[in-house]
């Protein structure tokens, strides 16, 4: 599974909002926290906020707020609202070599193994939650080991 810098900066941005639940976050804010520049986060929030997963706020006071409490969104969530995407017969066409399509499309071992594997990265990621992912990191490979 390929992990794209949109989903990775979607996730970092999410979890600034989850460290900040309950107080709007400009873009501003976000972007400076993060590193990132503020077109690219307004580029990442838009999504999420299509997803239902953020509230745009107007006004001086204003800026993205989380929908739900961080315990009840998940990873899966968050990834499919920053358009991950899993194996599929789409992927088999940009995998075709110098063909115009796979010469392994009918029957194809090695698509029926990557498919397997997605499957089974999406659904251990959606028992993740953004909630889980706070603090340091080695209390959260400890409480994401627990899960496994």
């Amino acid at each position: 599974m390929k992990i794209s810098r949109l989903e990775e900066y979607g996730l970092r941005c999410m979890l600034q909002l989850v460290q900040h639940v309950g107080e709007p976050m400009r873009v501003e804010a976000i972007a400076k926290l993060e590193g990132l520049s503020k077109a690219y986060v307004a580029k990442i929030m838009s999504p999420l906020r299509r997803a239902g997963l953020v509230l745009s706020v107007r006004g001086v006071r204003g800026g993205y707020l989380l929908v739900r409490p961080p315990e009840m969104i998940t990873l899966t969530e968050v990834l499919f609202a920053l358009e991950a995407t899993e194996v599929d017969e789409g992927f088999c066409r940009t995998h075709s070599g110098n063909c115009p399509r796979c010469i392994h499309m009918s029957d194809c071992g090695i698509r029926a193994m990557w498919m397997q594997v997605t499957a089974q990265t999406y659904h251990a990621l959606s028992h993740i939650t953004l909630a889980q992912l706070l603090g340091k990191e080695t209390v959260v490979a400890k409480r994401i080991k627990q899960h496994f």
